[in-house]
């Protein structure tokens, strides 16, 4: 355990890759790398953490979710409060399909424009929505537009959350919501996705019409490159 916190902490630097790691690993957060790692040895071996931030949705989170359950895959749904609270079905529906629901803040507001006491409220509010409507306590906080603060990363501590960014950005936020270019936006956001990826990374997506498309390309080509989306266990 020891070991373990020293590598997430940073400071020491997690042994070399010993292949693999087999299905029950423990998995954690490299949050130098952003990389998710199989302890005890560090491997980032035939792994990856999918992330999907901006939920949850009425209609493409269900696609999503179905879309994962098809792939027999898990992700990690960073949710925004308000949505959550008009689509609290979504969430449970993530929780009831195996999946981690995150925390991205209540109103998706940039906290580097808030106050101390604002930037509680944006982000404690979330976890009190969870714990009142799901009994269910986040472990992950991921600042929107991956912008924190002292302040936040104070907060996020106190609360017993851990933040985490990401090592591969699929672009998706940077398509229209257009049906009639969805299915030329989602190769490319796959292709984009697909380009960058490594083992150990973790990818950054949201909840929207061209990611559910994308992921139709990305997880068939993740399963022939041999690697699998696991979800981080140990923190």
């Amino acid at each position: 355990m020891l070991l373990l916190l020293l590598i997430v902490a940073g400071l020491i630097s997690p042994p070399a890759d010993t292949g693999a790691p087999a299905d029950d690993s423990t998995f954690y957060i490299d949050s130098v790398l952003w990389e998710v790692r199989a302890a005890p040895g560090g491997s980032t071996e035939g792994i990856a953490l999918l992330t999907i931030d901006d939920g949850p949705q009425k209609d493409t989170t269900r696609e999503l979710l179905d879309l994962l359950a098809a792939h027999d895959v898990r992700a990690l749904f960073f949710i925004n409060g308000e949505p959550a609270s008009a689509f609290p079905e979504r969430v449970q529906e993530m929780i009831d399909g195996g999946h981690m629901v995150g925390n991205h803040g209540w109103g998706h507001k940039d906290l580097a424009t808030l106050s101390a006491d604002e930037t509680a409220r944006e982000i404690l509010r979330v976890n009190e929505w969870l714990q009142q409507h799901k009994d269910y306590a986040p472990t992950f906080f991921r600042p929107p537009y991956g912008i924190s603060t002292p302040a936040a990363d104070s907060i996020v501590w106190d609360a017993g959350m851990r933040n985490m960014g990401w090592s591969v950005n699929s672009t998706d936020y940077l398509f229209p919501d257009n049906e009639d270019s969805v299915e030329q936006d989602a190769r490319q956001v796959a292709e984009r996705t697909l380009a960058g990826l490594e083992n150990g990374n973790i990818i950054l997506m949201h909840d929207r019409p061209v990611t559910v498309e994308a992921l139709r390309i990305i997880l068939p080509e993740l399963e022939a490159r041999g690697i699998r989306l696991v979800l981080p266990n140990a923190w």
